[in-house]
Formats: structure tokens, C-alpha cells, sequence
């Protein structure tokens, strides 16, 4: 590339070609801004919604993580720029006691399309801490595959919840009234 030996048309050619290469790479990152301001306004208003959840909160799609909201990211110590990575596996919220039951749940509701489905299973904390969960999944048909949508609840404190409220309601007089 000695511009030495190129003649003054030969640069001038060049150059428009580099400014129409420069102009088009331009209009792309634009293209990328538009798509990704659409992306985060459309999760924007889908994480604010769930947001304001108390169930932890998930969609699996093409066997990647695409959303979870902060009672997720809690109960299970990951944050969710970690859990959005491509390389992090969802096997690693699964104590492996629990990995083939949970495979064999997913594989069927994936091969069978729109269907839902609550099981119980052991999830593993990023501090490697066990929690006994539950979950409830369903199964949606979506662009070329199934995408999952679930909330994951800890048994033990669903479980404890649900004692205490027996209990009020055997209660004649509420505590304090």
C-alpha cells in the first residue's frame, strides 16, 4: 500500500471508496444502536412488570437464559449480567442430584410444545449452598424452538408461609386485635 506510486486519481478513488465503506459501516451502528434501544425498551417494560414481583421469576430460550428478575438474582446469588453471559450454563442452578429429572421435565415439555408443569427440584447457589425449590413452567412455542417460563420458589419458606396462614385461620381472634 505505497501511496508514493499511486497517482492523485488513483488516491482520490480510494478515498470516495473509503468514505462510502465509513458511511456504510455507520448506517449499521446505527442500525445496532436502534435494535438494542429496542431490545432494552421492550425488556424494560417486561423486567418492570415482573419486577415488582415476589416470585423469582425466569424465560429459558434456546437453552440460554434471557430474563430474571432481582428475587431470582437473590435466591440464588447470581447477578443476572452473570446469568445472561453465553457461556453460563443452567445446570449450574441445579444441584447435580436433581440434573436428570430436571432434563428429562425439560426435553418433554420442549418436544411437546405448549403444556406447563410444576416439580420440585435442588438448586445450588452461587456460594454453593442447597435450597430446596419449586417451580412452575410453562412450555411456549416461540420463533424456531420453546421457550420457558417459570417462577422458582424456596420450599422451605413456601412451606413455612403456608403454616403460618393455616394457623391465623384457625385463629378466632387475630393476635393483636
Amino acid at each position: 500500500m505505497k501511496h508514493e506510486k499511486k497517482t492523485k486519481r488513483q488516491l482520490t478513488i480510494e478515498l470516495n471508496d473509503l468514505r462510502v465503506k465509513v458511511s456504510e459501516l455507520e448506517r449499521i451502528r446505527i442500525q445496532y444502536e436502534n435494535m438494542l434501544n429496542a431490545r432494552n425498551e421492550k425488556n424494560g417494560s417486561y423486567s418492570s412488570r415482573y419486577s415488582l414481583s415476589d416470585d423469582a421469576t425466569y424465560v429459558i430460550f434456546d437453552r440460554k437464559v434471557e430474563y430474571v428478575n432481582p428475587v431470582f438474582e437473590n435466591l440464588f446469588g447470581y447477578a443476572a449480567d452473570e446469568i445472561y453471559q453465553p457461556e453460563f450454563e443452567l445446570t449450574t442452578l441445579i444441584a447435580p442430584q436433581s440434573h436428570k429429572s430436571v432434563q428429562k421435565i425439560f426435553n418433554e415439555g420442549i418436544r411437546d410444545g405448549h403444556r406447563t408443569c410444576q416439580f420440585e427440584f435442588i438448586g445450588l447457589c452461587k456460594d454453593g449452598r442447597m435450597r430446596e425449590c419449586v417451580t412452575q413452567v410453562i412450555f411456549i412455542p416461540y420463533k424456531w424452538g420453546t421457550a420457558i417460563q417459570g417462577m422458582v420458589w424456596e420450599v422451605s419458606t413456601k412451606k413455612d408461609i403456608d403454616v403460618s396462614s393455616s394457623l391465623m385461620d384457625q385463629m378466632e381472634t387475630p393476635i393483636g386485635l
